[in-house]
C-alpha cells in the first residue's frame, strides 16, 4: 500500500522533503549509536563538586570517569566550570559549601581587597553559608571559617595543628584540611583557587 501525503504528515509531522530528509540522518544516527556512545553526559554542579572533592582525595580522572560512566574528557571538562571566576574576576579562591550532596552557597574570596561575594543555591537560610545575608562582610566571612574549625582554645590545639602539619591557627588552611566539617551536621566545603590569581596579582 502506498503511503499519501496525509499518511507522511501524521507520521512524521511534515511533508516537507528536507525535515524528512533531517529526520532520516537522525534515525540513522540513533542506529549506529544506540546506546549513546560519545555522548556529553551532563552532570549538575552539586557532582562536580563532589567529583572534585574525590580527586583531591585521590581519585584520578580515569577512576572518577568509570564511576560516573562517562569519558575523561567530559571529566574534565565539567571541572573547568568550577574555575569561572568571570562574575567576580578579582576573586583570588572560590568556596562551594555544600551540604550533603546539595549545593548551598558559592564564596567568591578576593583576599587582597577583603571582599567576598555569596550566591546561595537553597532558599533555606539555615543550610547557607551567611544565613539571610546576601551581601556578607569580611567579618562575616572570618567568623563562618572560625566556627567551621575546631575551637582555638581547645586542649591540645597546638598538637592538632602540628597533626594537620600547619605552625599556627589559620582558619582557611585548616578547612583546607578538614573541609569545614563538624560532627553536628552534615555540611563541608571545596576550595579551589583562581588559576588567574597569580597574573592578577603580578599586574597590581
Amino acid at each position: 500500500m502506498q503511503a499519501t501525503i496525509h499518511d507522511i504528515e501524521r507520521l512524521f509531522g511534515t511533508s516537507d522533503l528536507n525535515a524528512l530528509e533531517q529526520i532520516a540522518k537522525q534515525w540513522a544516527a540513533a542506529d549506529a549509536n544506540p546506546r549513546g556512545a560519545g555522548r556529553k553526559k551532563k552532570f549538575t554542579l552539586d557532582e562536580v563538586v563532589a567529583m572534585k572533592a574525590m580527586q583531591q582525595d585521590g581519585m584520578t580522572e580515569a577512576q572518577l570517569a568509570k564511576q560516573y560512566k562517562t569519558s575523561r574528557q567530559t571529566i574534565s571538562t565539567n571541572f573547568r566550570r568550577l574555575y569561572d571566576f568571570s562574575e567576580h574576576p578579582t576573586a583570588d579562591s572560590r568556596i562551594f559549601y555544600m551540604h550533603g550532596k546539595n549545593l548551598c552557597t558559592v564564596i567568591d574570596v578576593d583576599h587582597r581587597n577583603e571582599k567576598v561575594y555569596a550566591k546561595n543555591f537553597t532558599e533555606k537560610p539555615l543550610l547557607t553559608a551567611f544565613g539571610k545575608k546576601s551581601e556578607p562582610t569580611w567579618q562575616d566571612y572570618q567568623l563562618f571559617l572560625t566556627e567551621r574549625c575546631f575551637p582555638q582554645s581547645r586542649a591540645h590545639s597546638r598538637q592538632i595543628l602540628r597533626d594537620m602539619g600547619l605552625d599556627f591557627f589559620d582558619p582557611e588552611a585548616i578547612i583546607r584540611k578538614t573541609r569545614g566539617r563538624m560532627a553536628e551536621d552534615r555540611h563541608w566545603m571545596l576550595q579551589v583557587q583562581n588559576p588567574k590569581a597569580e597574573a592578577l596579582y603580578a599586574r597590581n
